[in-house]
């Protein structure tokens, strides 16, 4: 299985998709990807925060 990096566009949408309080399950459902590829884009978003803050 091959990883494809997630595009621009794609990470639009899960702003908007979690601005507008959806859960990670429906955000995979709608982008047509797997709960884990969203899970660990949400968790790098995250470190990237982490690490600008401190």
């Amino acid at each position: 299985m091959s990883y494809q990096q997630l595009t621009e566009r794609q990470r639009y949408r899960i702003s908007a998709l979690l601005a507008r309080g959806c859960s990670q399950t429906v955000i995979a459902e709608t982008l047509c990807k797997s709960k884990s590829t969203i899970s660990r884009e949400l968790s790098g978003v995250v470190d990237q925060i982490i690490h600008i803050t401190y």
